[in-house]
């Protein structure tokens, strides 16, 4: 036995010093533990780690050194503290022989053994069972074979499904269930919901000052809603469809409320508003389709005494609340000869919170040309590009092989550029454990005169090719793969005096040309979006001129379903039912192209209910979720502080991971499908409130890890690589963090987004 210090770690095994001595030893990497094979020996043992050995060979002028031999069998202590049921984690090691399971290694190398029959039934149908080596995967203990661990991955996802059904259990019952009372249930539920929208009440205050009200609003459906509500609210109500007739009617008679439509066809509303006398109105309402920035500065030019600028839909309730907080604040009028400039306020989207937006004076929701990605122009033929550059290396180097090649963790080496033998299976195994593989997936440099003097490292690469020098480069930009520029010299020396400074240059050009090829294949897939961008505008105004009209069609059949009195039970409950559903799609409606406002759009800072947002998004994602047979759940912290954010900056994120975790369990093809977002509250945290968005997909990958956030790396076929990349971008923008927090193989994964202290609302 001897102490030994580890000086240098290479894939195939790790060199030590002997501490008496300063002998220098080699262990085998199937001498390290325990384990049958450990993969990634760089992720488990770092340079100067102390590690104790026993000799067991002399070879080379080299001791031959054994850390297993030196340590007990940790599997009789393994098995003390284990019982048959309990769950543990491993990391897989390789497949077994003819492809009848996985192996996988346990705590201090104890090795475990997945059946085939014990993995989800997706993964039996990939290649290879879709596992990469030193992917953590947790599994439940079947028994105990010898000095192996039988596992089973279908076993914990059983009784994980089992946890939660029972859980569960109490949410599935419905109205109709009960054979005696579940007519009578589904009725008192439907009362219940019609009392949370109540009827719009006209104050005494209100109608001593308000009698004549004229809405100009060219959408026919909208103008008719509007004068039925007023009218059976007791006002007299006066409609004009353009600004001609507007101004017809305000020159005929008095009126005491003007509610204009700001988004008129032929001309603007705002043009009705700069042609008033000051003495004309007492209260005017804006209503609008669009951006309100705009209006409010109209509003404040005007004459008038009030005005305020909401968004559509607007329930009458509402606009008679704000007439009612007006006239409050001074019981009675000032007389019309001494009425001042409007006082503006601007409402948001209504909805039940009733949450203002505020306006920047400086912030435009359209989108501004010159934000548009600008770089350099792309061009076409970008490997003719790179063979260019290759050629003139060769030129330069004297090389016999020059060539770019990519590298998929799996492993799977291509071609990109360049002259090299074919790829086939063997060659890429060969591949695998050679220099070209350490050189991509380290990045590193290495140059080596003379391979035949490093035989035992060079010798896989033999195989695939003649190498007397050999010249390696990692590329600095990575996509779904890594890149490295290669030159080899059939003669040792002949690549001499070449250093890594004389090939930065040509690698610095090969990725800039990588990068423009992706940006093309993302710029090319995702024009639609661009076009959507450009489009916002004219789809939001026709949208919510519709809500407008629902809201208010909801309001009236509300009124009447209050006096059906003749009509039977059934059908008063249908009527109330549809009378909820309209107002229900009304909301679901609004929220979507709220949605499409804040992804679309520059919006200011403003104040939101963090878990409301997450609620309106999962509304929003439903039907999406269905289509995949992903059910999509919450559990929400009650009482979370507002957060004071760009909502861009906060949709766009957890919009991104929930559709990320929807395609992830789509394409993995597993039959258990849950999405479930969760917020959290750590009062005493630098970070005191989390989202974790946890899905039931596959898992990350153990070499995906740590580029998952990398612009343009992607698993997904038609993936673009920029959703989770995007996603951090904005959540740092405010100082948060966006972290892949736990992943295990067939199991899924947890992405936790953290929010920072001094964006809260205290």
């Amino acid at each position: 036995m001897v102490d030994c210090e580890v000086i240098r770690v290479e894939p195939w095994g790790v060199f030590v010093r002997l501490v008496e001595g300063g002998a220098v030893g080699f262990v085998r990497r199937q001498d390290w533990s325990w384990s049958r094979r450990v993969i990634d020996l760089s992720a488990r043992v770092q340079p100067g780690q102390a590690v104790r050995c026993k000799i067991i060979g002399w070879q080379r002028n080299q001791l031959q050194l054994s850390r297993q031999e030196a340590n007990p069998n940790p599997f009789p202590e393994f098995k003390r503290r284990h019982k048959v049921g309990q769950s543990v984690v491993g990391q897989v090691q390789l497949l077994a022989k003819g492809g009848a399971g996985v192996l996988v290694a346990l705590e201090d190398g104890v090795e475990g053994f997945i059946p085939r029959s014990e993995l989800p039934a997706a993964a039996r149908q990939e290649d290879g069972f879709g596992v990469l080596n030193d992917d953590l995967v947790a599994a439940q203990i079947l028994r105990f074979d010898g000095d192996r661990v039988i596992l089973s991955v279908n076993e914990l996802l059983r009784r994980e499904d089992q946890e939660l059904e029972r859980s569960a259990a109490g949410q599935r019952a419905t109205f109709r269930q009960h054979p005696a009372l579940g007519a009578q249930l589904e009725g008192l539920y439907w009362d219940l919901q019609l009392k949370e929208t109540p009827e719009p009440q006209v104050t005494a205050r209100v109608r001593r000052h308000i009698e004549r009200i004229l809405v100009v609003e060219d959408k026919e459906s909208v103008g008719e809603s509007l004068e039925r509500v007023f009218e059976y609210l007791g006002f007299e109500c006066d409609l004009a469809q353009n600004v001609e007739q507007g101004r017809r009617r305000l020159d005929e008679r008095h009126y005491d409320l003007l509610i204009v439509d700001m988004n008129l066809s032929a001309q603007s509303g705002g043009e009705l508003l700069r042609s008033l006398e000051s003495d004309t109105l007492l209260f005017v309402v804006v209503l609008t389709a669009s951006s309100a920035l705009e209006w409010v500065e109209a509003l404040r030019q005007r004459h008038g005494r009030h005005g305020r600028v909401f968004q559509k839909p607007t329930g009458v309730d509402q606009i008679l609340s704000w007439l009612e907080s007006c006239l409050a604040e001074s019981s009675e009028p000032e007389p019309i000869a001494s009425r001042r400039t409007p006082r503006i306020d601007a409402e948001g989207p209504s909805g039940d919170d009733g949450h203002a937006f505020l306006l920047d004076e400086e912030s435009s929701d359209g989108l501004d040309a010159s934000s548009l990605w600008s770089g350099p122009r792309m061009t076409s033929g970008h490997k003719q590009q790179i063979e260019r550059l290759l050629t003139r290396l060769m030129e330069k180097t004297r090389a016999d092989v020059a060539c770019v090649l990519s590298y998929r963790p799996g492993p799977l080496f291509e071609v990109v550029a360049g002259r090299f033998v074919p790829l086939g299976r063997s060659t890429q195994q060969d591949l695998e454990v050679s220099p070209i593989a350490n050189v991509i997936r380290e990045g590193r440099y290495l140059a080596v005169s003379d391979a035949g003097q490093k035989a035992a490292e060079f010798r896989h690469l033999q195989s695939v090719t003649e190498v007397g020098s050999f010249v390696g480069l990692a590329i600095e930009y990575a996509d779904q793969a890594s890149y490295g520029l290669f030159l080899i010299g059939r003669q040792p020396h002949q690549l001499k005096s070449i250093s890594e400074d004389q090939l930065h240059p040509t690698a610095l050009g090969i990725g800039i040309q990588l990068a423009h090829r992706r940006m093309n294949e993302v710029i090319a897939r995702n024009q639609g979006l661009l076009l959507t961008g450009f489009l916002a505008d004219s789809l939001l105004h026709e949208i919510r001129n519709e809500l407008q009209s629902l809201d208010d069609f909801s309001a009236i059949q509300l009124m009447l379903a209050k006096r059906l009195g003749e009509m039977g039970d059934s059908e008063i409950a249908s009527f109330k039912k549809a009378t909820v559903e309209v107002r229900e799609v009304s909301r679901r409606l609004n929220e979507l192209v709220e949605l499409f406002r804040n992804l679309a759009g520059q919006n200011p800072a403003q104040e939101i209910d963090l878990n409301e947002v997450i609620r309106r998004l999962r509304a929003t994602l439903v039907p999406f979720a269905e289509e995949h047979e992903v059910v999509l759940s919450l559990d929400l912290q009650p009482e979370l502080p507002s957060l004071f954010v760009n909502p861009k900056l906060i949709d766009q994120p957890i919009l991104n991971l929930m559709i990320n975790g929807v395609e992830q369990m789509a394409s993995y093809g597993g039959s258990r499908r849950r999405l479930r977002v969760a917020t959290g509250w750590r009062p005493g945290d630098d970070f005191p409130i989390r989202v974790t968005v946890t899905d039931t997909g596959k898992g990350v990958h153990y070499v995906h890890r740590d580029r998952i956030f990398d612009p343009f790396f992607t698993t997904k076929r038609h993936g673009t690589g920029l959703g989770l990349y995007i996603s951090r971008v904005f959540i740092e923008r405010f100082g948060g963090r966006l972290e892949l927090s736990q992943t295990f193989l067939f199991r899924g994964s947890v992405l936790s987004l953290d929010i920072p202290r001094q964006v809260l609302v205290s």
